[in-house]
């Protein structure tokens, strides 16, 4: 059973191309903060991590995630995963990875045992999974369709 759910933030919980918070990511925040520990795993330039904070913050959401680790590059991202669980104590088994870029967070979380959900949306939709990435545990194409997904998994 899944004990964190472990989200990307660009174009997963924020839309970059409407510089806003996908209508439906604050509400699943707060649901999924009930039953679930929640972090974030996100590639962000140095000089944009304040302002992430700060709008986690202005939504009222910052406080929902125990961990929020940013990497300089995609190829980092694979080791914020690892640092993360270290620090968390968790197992990957014990994750969900949320994210909208299959080469990255899906393909690290197929790999290292997580469950996967590919948010099929945006820049990176119409990417295909492959033997390197592995195919995603589920598909959505809106946030609102995670908490019952992740329902009928427990």
């Amino acid at each position: 059973m899944a004990k964190m759910i472990i989200f990307d933030y660009g174009r997963t919980l924020y839309d970059r191309e409407t510089d806003d918070f996908f209508p439906d990511a604050i509400p699943v925040v707060r649901t999924l903060a009930e039953k679930y520990r929640l972090s974030i795993v996100s590639v962000s330039p140095a000089d944009e991590e304040e302002s992430r904070i700060e709008a986690l913050r202005e939504q009222g959401i910052l406080d929902y995630f125990e961990e929020i680790v940013f990497t300089a590059s995609g190829d980092a991202k694979s080791k914020g995963y690892e640092d993360l669980l270290r620090k968390v104590g968790l197992k990957a088994h014990e994750v969900v990875v949320v994210d909208d870029y299959i080469i990255r967070g899906i393909a690290w979380g197929n790999a290292a045992g997580a469950t996967t959900v590919w948010f099929q949306n945006g820049k990176f939709a119409d990417l295909v999974p492959n033997d390197e990435t592995g195919d995603p545990d589920f598909t959505i194409h809106s946030l609102s369709e995670l908490p019952k997904i992740l329902d009928q998994s427990r």
